[in-house]
């Protein structure tokens, strides 16, 4: 057997199927299947398999069943797995910020890549969140405390407390006044919600406007409450949510003012509500002074309960006629809250908090991995949490399915990204890992080795249970664990000994034939 032979001699690991290998690789840990790359290409082909990070992805969200990939960006499943990933351990793969305002931002609105702010020295902005650049300043003449915009209806509502008038709306994008809605000794707003039809604010004095935006009549007017409104969201056609700083959740139909049910939280009081950002989520956070959180969440009913006559108003009336489940629940977040969101698609809830001294905000970001009903201690669940390195106190927020966008009372905007470019990081690797198994770049390869002795710098298998989500450091990680690029030299040198074996065997075999030869001869058989 010639040295050509033995080194073009097909492995038995290369017979096994693409589905078998895609079985085992399932059952190893993610930052294991990240070393298999440099083994061969087809192990490195293998590992880029979206059943295989679909795989993964699903184990993220057991018990549940994996939710879609709705998100343009989310273009594979190890990008969705990964951006999950970043999402439950609170890492941020990039922070962009800028100054918005010269005074504490207090509202905002994310929608795609468009973010319009409002703050007390009475002006709107709107950005683009992906540059950070100003397309538009609104100067609105009052202070703004909530706003909303629907993009393709070209159209901002803003709503104040302090000013003369309850909620005005502006052209996104010409600026221009398009009206404005204002009572005689108008009660200040609190918060609103708009869709294509209706817009609808509450107020500090616990009532509740319903309005056609578009020549702005009213349409219905609600008392619902003695206390301040924390928080509207309009429901389908013509339903409606409110939720009372004491404690009351109402369902209400827009059309005949008719109270359709009420849920009380066992908490008596709200400082602080948020809504899902999806059209179809049913998910609230209400926050307590006291720091007691409780996020829950209105379920879909079986098919079987709805008539093929009922309207989608009929639909909401009987899943709101029910009392909601309990998705996570905190009796004593840490440090002071002052604001929230929440995004039921991926189960993502964020809350901004303060360390009293010195000043310094926090992003808490739940439920930690693995850990949603863990108890640290005293009654406190764990958080995933970003610490800012300046004194930013986050006043406001708002949260999609890839970021985090939250208003500081310095007047600065930070935008926090989860997700990654998987394209570049794919090109980045392979580039980087066949520039180390070709010994084309010694300063890449110096990097990651002892510079005295050539030694591997680390001697230890990294934790399994840790997934790796940059792979900047995947080198590092290769070096550190003490791999060998030595697998087409291994096979040449099995090859010789099979080699050197068989030329054994054969001179043995002949060595046989002489002494039989003789052995005939010896015993005179002829």
């Amino acid at each position: 057997m010639t040295s050509e032979e033995s080194s073009s001699t097909i492995s038995p690991f290369d017979l096994l199927p693409d589905e078998i290998w895609l079985k085992i690789f399932a059952e190893l840990s993610v930052a294991t299947i990240c070393l298999c790359r440099v083994v061969s290409k087809k192990w490195y082909n293998l590992s880029l398999d979206e059943t295989l990070w679909q795989c993964y992805s699903s184990r993220l969200f057991e018990p549940g069943p994996l939710p879609p990939r709705t998100s343009s960006t989310l273009n594979s499943w190890e990008k969705f797995y990964r951006l999950q990933v970043n999402w439950q351990k609170g890492t941020a793969t990039n922070v962009i910020s800028f100054k918005a305002h010269d005074t504490k931002v207090i509202a905002l609105k994310l929608r795609g890549n468009i973010l319009v702010t409002g703050s007390n020295d009475n002006s709107l902005g709107v950005w683009n969140i992906k540059t950070g650049q100003l397309e538009k300043t609104i100067d609105v003449g009052a202070d703004i405390i909530c706003v909303d915009f629907i993009i393709h209806k070209d159209v901002i509502a803003c709503g104040s407390y302090y000013g003369d008038f309850g909620c005005e709306l502006f052209s996104l994008s010409t600026g221009e006044t398009l009206g404005r809605f204002t009572e005689d000794q108008w009660i200040g707003t609190q918060c609103m919600d708009m869709n294509d039809e209706y817009i609808i604010l509450g107020t500090f004095k616990g009532i509740i406007h319903v309005l056609l935006w578009e020549d702005g009549r009213k349409v219905a007017l609600f008392h619902v409450h003695t206390n301040r409104v924390a928080g509207v969201r309009l429901l389908g056609g013509n339903t409606a949510m409110s939720v009372s700083s004491n404690g009351a959740i109402d369902i209400f139909n827009i059309t005949t003012n008719e109270l359709l049910h009420q849920y009380i939280l066992s908490r008596t009081s709200i400082n602080i509500c948020a809504f899902d950002n999806n059209v179809d989520g049913r998910d609230i956070l209400c926050i307590a002074p006291s720091g007691a959180m409780s996020h829950i969440r209105w379920e879909d009913l079986p098919p079987s309960s709805f008539s093929k006559g009922e309207g989608e108003d009929e639909k909401i009336r009987k899943i709101y006629s029910r009392d909601p489940i309990m998705i996570y629940q905190n009796n004593n977040v840490p440090d002071r809250v002052f604001c929230a969101g929440i995004d039921s698609k991926y189960n993502h809830g964020v809350i901004g908090s303060l360390v009293s001294f010195p000043p310094q905000g926090h992003l808490l970001i739940y439920p930690k991995v693995n850990a949603e009903n863990v108890i640290i201690g005293n009654g406190i669940h764990e958080f995933n949490k970003i610490k800012m390195s300046d004194t930013a106190v986050f006043n406001i927020l708002d949260i999609d399915d890839e970021r985090v966008v939250a208003g500081c009372t310095r007047g600065w905007i930070y935008c926090f990204e989860f997700t990654v470019d998987q394209e570049k990081q794919e090109k980045s690797e392979k580039e980087e890992i066949e520039q180390v198994q070709n010994g084309s770049n010694s300063k890449l390869i110096q990097k990651y080795m002892s510079p005295s002795d050539n030694v591997l710098v680390n001697n230890t298998w990294p934790n399994e249970n840790e997934e790796v989500i940059n792979e900047k450091n995947l080198i590092k990680d290769l070096c550190s664990n003490n791999c060998s690029f030595k697998f087409n030299s291994d096979q040449e040198e099995e090859g010789e000994k099979k080699k050197i074996e068989q030329v054994q065997n054969e001179n043995e075999e002949v060595t046989n034939e002489e002494r039989l030869i003789n052995d005939l001869y010896s015993n005179k058989i002829f």
